[in-house]
C-alpha cells in the first residue's frame, strides 16, 4: 500500500521540477500590449523631464510563469506621440526632453535598472526586449535585439544583455 502513494509522490515531484526547469529555459517577450498609463506619483521620485511626459509614458508589468506581477518597465510610449501633436510641441519648446532609457522597477516602484533605450521605440530601427535565466520565478538576465538591419544588410548591434546582481538588488 505504501508503494503506490510513493511511486504517485514520486511522479508529481518529477512533473514539477520538468515544469521548473522547463520554465527557466524560456523567454519571456516585453509585450506593449500589457501597458496602462503611469500613475502620477510614480513620477514623485524621477528626474523632471518623465514629468514633463507623462501622457507618453507607460507602465508595463511582467509576470512570472506564476502570473505573477514582479517587475514593471516605465517606458516612453513613442506610439503615442503621434496622437498628441500640440502637446509634443509644447513639451519641445519648453525645453522638455524625451527620456532617452526605460525604467525598470520592482513592485514597489523603485528603478532597480534601465534598459539602453526604448521599448518600443517608434523607427527607424525598433528594439525589442526577452526576459530570460528564470531562478525562483525572477528573470536574471535581458536579452535585446533589433528588428531592423542596416541598409547593406548587416544587423543593429543590440546593447548588451543586462544581468541581475542580486548582491546590490539591480540589473547591470
Amino acid at each position: 500500500m505504501v508503494y503506490p502513494r510513493l511511486i504517485i509522490a514520486l511522479c508529481l515531484i518529477f512533473i514539477s521540477l520538468a515544469t521548473n526547469a522547463q520554465n527557466e529555459n524560456e523567454k519571456i517577450h516585453f509585450d506593449i500590449a500589457l501597458c496602462r498609463t503611469a500613475p502620477e506619483e510614480i513620477f514623485d521620485g524621477l528626474e523632471i523631464y518623465w514629468k514633463k511626459v507623462s501622457k507618453f509614458v507607460g507602465i508595463c508589468p511582467l509576470s512570472n510563469f506564476n502570473h505573477k506581477t514582479i517587475l514593471y518597465i516605465l517606458t516612453f510610449r513613442e506610439d503615442l506621440w503621434g496622437f498628441y501633436p500640440n502637446a509634443a510641441r509644447d513639451i519641445l519648446e519648453g525645453n522638455g526632453v524625451a527620456p532617452d532609457d526605460a525604467l525598470i522597477m520592482n513592485t514597489n516602484y523603485q528603478t532597480i535598472g534601465h534598459f539602453l533605450g526604448q521599448v518600443p521605440s517608434d523607427g527607424p530601427v525598433h528594439m525589442e526586449a526577452w526576459f530570460t535565466d528564470w531562478r525562483d520565478g525572477y528573470p536574471w538576465r535581458i536579452e535585446f535585439a533589433y528588428t531592423e538591419r542596416h541598409r547593406d544588410g548587416t544587423p543593429y548591434r543590440p546593447p548588451p544583455p543586462l544581468l541581475w546582481n542580486a548582491t546590490n538588488g539591480v540589473y547591470q
